[in-house]
């Protein structure tokens, strides 16, 4: 069955309601009618199978039949990218992150950050997709904007790896024990600064190679989280 998402908020014991995007793509992509069965998840670990029972507008109402709470299990791992200046790809970073099973999302305003970015808002509606696609019921905590200096103060109890190209002693991420909290760090075109890579190694930060050759930002995001996670 198709996975809908709903926030907490639209459901209650019985019943929950699926609006705006997700009940268009229900009646109109989907097709789905009145009496049809599908599965719905929170984002906070719980998947909702119900029923339809009536279809509006701008709204779906169904009736709960089961409900299977899911915790969140080891290993945790936060993709911490800088904002890439062609938007597609950094979208695509996340997305493909997000199936991989990202525990959560930062988006990194380092040195050689470009201006603008994507809003929250955006970040969390391609996430809600790709937990979608994937058939996850744990959307990733989002957080937008962050200095690497943020980062380290933020999340102390975490293992900080980054992926850094220039250097002849850097670690095969592959040869890494698997860690219970992660954080992956993946710079911006450029790049992190000298300082930056210095900071984040001095916090007990480990410095990895992702192979030979060098790799686009969302390539390198990619390939360092199947690493890790897969």
């Amino acid at each position: 069955m198709e996975l809908f998402f709903t926030p907490s908020s639209c459901i209650n014991d019985e019943t929950l309601e699926l609006t705006d995007q997700e009940a268009r793509h229900f009646a109109q992509v989907f097709r789905k009618r009145e009496g049809d069965s599908f599965w719905v998840t929170d984002g906070e670990g719980t998947l909702y199978t119900a029923q339809c029972v009536s279809i509006g507008k701008r709204t779906v109402e169904a009736r709960i039949s089961k409900r299977t709470f899911t915790g969140q299990t080891p290993p945790h791992t936060i993709l911490a990218i800088g904002v890439l200046k062609k938007k597609d790809r950094l979208e695509t970073a996340i997305e493909k992150a997000v199936e991989l099973g990202v525990s959560g999302i930062i988006l990194l305003n380092t040195q050689h950050t470009e201006k603008g970015g994507i809003s929250e808002q955006r970040l969390r509606s391609i996430c809600i997709s790709a937990i979608k696609q994937s058939q996850r019921v744990w959307l990733p905590a989002i957080h937008v904007n962050l200095k690497p200096d943020d980062v380290l103060r933020q999340f102390p109890d975490h293992r900080y790896i980054i992926a850094h190209e220039k250097g002849n002693d850097n670690t095969p991420i592959r040869e890494l024990t698997t860690g219970s909290k992660d954080i992956l760090f993946i710079g911006p075109e450029g790049g992190f600064s000298p300082s930056e890579v210095d900071m984040i190694r001095t916090s007990g930060g480990v410095i990895v190679s992702l192979g030979d050759y060098r790799l686009r930002a969302e390539t390198a995001a990619i390939a360092g989280l199947s690493q890790l996670l897969i």
